[in-house]
């Protein structure tokens, strides 16, 4: 049996439709469609009952980056769209599904509505009696679906079905059983807010450095949040992360400090924007980037060792060597045993050493800044090998 889903996008407020409340930069529908797609969700069928210009824009862009998203305006096409031994999704409207929510669902073999107690942080939700209120999701049928398609009339789809199955006692399941936070469901900006705070909170915790976490985050912030809504795709912003780097290395090794300053300014901060954007489009970093990243802060510390070769000959060359060889290796040690999460923020990173490096070229003085980043590096690897021996 394939598992399609069925998003209900009918609901408006004073500032316009449900789905197309922003949510960290992207609308609702976005975020809707992309955690079913990575159930493994298709095909995805949105159903607004009346097909309007900025819907149908957003659907667009989705099915640009191969999302099996469909939008119509028909009850009957929309229950079409399914076969009749289909497991079907229900997601309602202004619903932020959460990833354990759509996989438990995704996991039942059996119809089912996913519930919320009835109670003062559930008012939001639709009542499905004096007990329960409806949390946004259920299970049914293509032929469940197909069913109420044929007889709802000028009824709302999705509320229709969903009486229908609290009438035939489909099985309730408390949301509490699908563990995560309570679902949250949005219809002004004002409602968006929780989820918006909790980006920003994963955001900042996923920062390694203390540079990220603590100094550039606010900066970080306000640039992740109009980039959610560019066309411009993580993969392309880590590029540019790389392109800048570059730029950095040609800037250290022949460069004013002025071009070190204004190339590594900019170099600290397209890898976290990537990050924060492939997080709201709920894809994840692949590894490679990463393994790029480290590579090319080995050729930063080449480029300033090539600064620094006419004055200090071959000990450039050498601290340089052993600036690297102390940070691979307690990259290394770091794996077999990991550090907590804040000792971890003040080990040898390749954006506080670009930091220090823009600094001490600025200051005149390359040569005891390579000096320098060997200590640290030194001081970083003797501090994860005590302690895991």
């Amino acid at each position: 049996m394939a598992l399609g889903a069925l998003i209900g996008a009918n609901g408006e407020s004073e500032e316009g439709r449900h789905a197309l409340v922003a949510l960290g930069g992207r609308p609702l529908i976005d975020l809707q469609a992309r955690a079913l797609a990575a159930q493994g969700v298709a095909p995805i069928v949105i159903y607004p009952e009346a097909v309007e210009a900025d819907l149908e824009a957003a659907v667009l862009r989705l099915k640009g980056e191969g999302l099996p998203v469909v939008l119509v305006g028909d009850a009957l096409e929309a229950a079409a769209r399914f076969s009749p031994d289909d497991r079907v999704i229900v997601l309602g409207d202004g619903i932020v599904p959460s990833p354990e929510h759509l996989a438990g669902v995704a996991g039942l073999d059996r119809a089912a509505v996913v519930a919320l107690a009835d109670a003062k942080e559930s008012e939001a939700f639709e009542r499905i009696d004096l007990e329960w209120r409806w949390a946004g999701l259920a299970l049914t049928s293509g032929e469940g679906l197909r069913s109420t398609a044929k007889m709802v009339g000028d009824w709302d789809l999705v509320s229709t079905l969903l009486r229908r199955m609290v009438q035939a006692r489909v099985a309730l399941l408390p949301v509490s059983e699908l563990g995560a936070e309570p679902p949250l469901r949005v219809a002004t900006a004002a409602d968006a807010r929780p989820y918006e705070e909790r980006l920003r909170q994963a955001a900042r915790g996923d920062r390694r450095d203390w540079l990220s976490r603590y100094v550039l985050f606010p900066a970080e912030q306000w640039l992740s949040d109009r980039a959610a809504g560019w066309s411009i795709r993580p993969a392309l912003w880590q590029v540019m992360g790389l392109a800048a780097l570059f730029l950095v290395m040609l800037a250290l090794a022949t460069g004013p400090w002025w071009t070190v300053m204004l190339a590594g300014l900019f170099a600290l901060f397209p890898d976290l924007v990537a990050r924060q954007v492939a997080r709201r489009r709920l894809q994840a970093e692949p590894v490679h980037w990463r393994l790029y990243r480290r590579w090319a802060g080995a050729a930063l510390l080449g480029a300033l060792a090539f600064r620094v070769f006419p004055e200090w000959g071959w000990s450039a060359a050498g601290l340089a060597a052993v600036t690297m060889i102390f940070a691979m290796s307690g990259d290394l040690e770091r794996r077999r045993r990991p550090v907590g999460e804040r000792t971890g923020l003040w080990l040898f990173h390749w954006r506080p050493m670009l930091l220090v490096m823009m600094i001490g070229v600025a200051a005149g003085q390359p040569g005891y800044t390579l000096l320098l980043l060997a200590l640290l590096s030194a001081a970083s690897f003797l501090y994860v090998h005590r302690r895991e021996g």
